[in-house]
């Protein structure tokens, strides 16, 4: 796995991720596909300052 401000490019996590969503919280496949609500997710954390190690403003 990379580090977690790599998220959106981790296809390790993402699989976990999409496993977890899937087959232990029963969250339909539609949520997890490459162009989903999860993808965008991490696309938007791997942004975040807080996970980046970046200051706002």
């Amino acid at each position: 796995m990379r580090p977690v401000n790599e998220i959106a490019q981790d296809a390790v996590r993402a699989e976990i991720d999409a496993r977890l969503a899937t087959e232990v919280l029963g969250f339909l496949p539609e949520l997890v596909a490459p162009d989903g609500p999860l993808a965008l997710l991490r696309q938007k954390l791997a942004l975040e300052p807080s996970i980046t190690g970046s200051k706002v403003g």
